[in-house]
């Protein structure tokens, strides 16, 4: 199979980012293996946290989830909360 056409078969996938009570649909998607599917969210919800943290460093909910043209694929999330101890 060419390169050209492998990229035509590749499917498309959607990250709609969920940072507390704030909703981001991913309209336009990006093309990838779906091998790679789990290792790009988890890159994209480590640098969304690291920003989300630096604006609120207590606590920081987000959730990444992953769809195709069917449907969710997988959900990627984190809860951070710093407590102070006593």
């Amino acid at each position: 199979m060419s390169a050209a056409l492998s990229l035509l078969c590749m499917p498309r996938f959607y990250f709609d980012v969920t940072e507390d009570d704030q909703f981001a649909i991913d309209d336009d998607g990006e093309d990838m293996p779906r091998a790679e599917v789990g290792a790009a969210a988890a890159s994209t919800l480590a640098e969304i946290a690291s920003d989300a943290i630096r604006r609120c460093p207590r606590s920081v909910r987000l959730a990444i989830d992953v769809r195709d043209g069917d449907g969710l694929v997988l959900r990627a999330r984190l809860d951070y909360r710093m407590d102070e101890p006593g």
